[in-house]
C-alpha cells in the first residue's frame, strides 16, 4: 500500500477498508473455498476526480497536469508504459481465472 499523502483521506480510508475485509473474508472464507483480492489501482478518471483536478491545482498552487503527474499518479505507475491503463483488467481475469483456484 502506497504512504498517505495530502487531500486523500477518504481515498486511503476506503481503500485501507477495502483490505481489510478482503483479508477477513479470505480467511473466513478459506475452509469453504472462498477466496478474496483487492485491487487498487490508485485514482480513476471519473466525474468526482475530474471536477477535483482543478480545485487541486488551486489549492497546491500547481498547474492541472502537475495535479495530475505529481499528486495523483507520483510514483504509482509508469505512465510511459502502454499497459498501465489495462494492467487492473487483466489482473482482474487472471485473479478470477479457474487456474488460480
Amino acid at each position: 500500500t502506497a504512504p498517505a499523502s495530502a487531500l486523500k483521506s477518504a481515498y486511503f480510508t476506503a481503500k485501507h477498508g477495502l483490505i481489510g475485509l478482503a483479508k477477513v473474508v479470505a480467511k473466513e472464507g478459506a475452509a469453504h473455498g472462498v477466496r478474496a483480492n483487492v485491487i487498487c489501482p490508485g485514482f480513476v478518471k471519473t466525474p468526482l476526480v475530474k471536477k477535483q483536478i482543478p480545485e487541486q491545482a488551486k489549492t497546491l498552487g500547481i498547474s492541472e497536469a502537475d495535479v495530475i503527474a505529481k499528486v495523483m499518479l507520483g510514483e504509482t505507475v509508469e505512465t510511459n508504459s502502454p499497459q498501465w491503463r489495462t494492467w487492473p483488467k487483466s489482473l482482474t481475469c487472471s485473479l478470477s481465472s479457474p487456474a488460480t483456484r
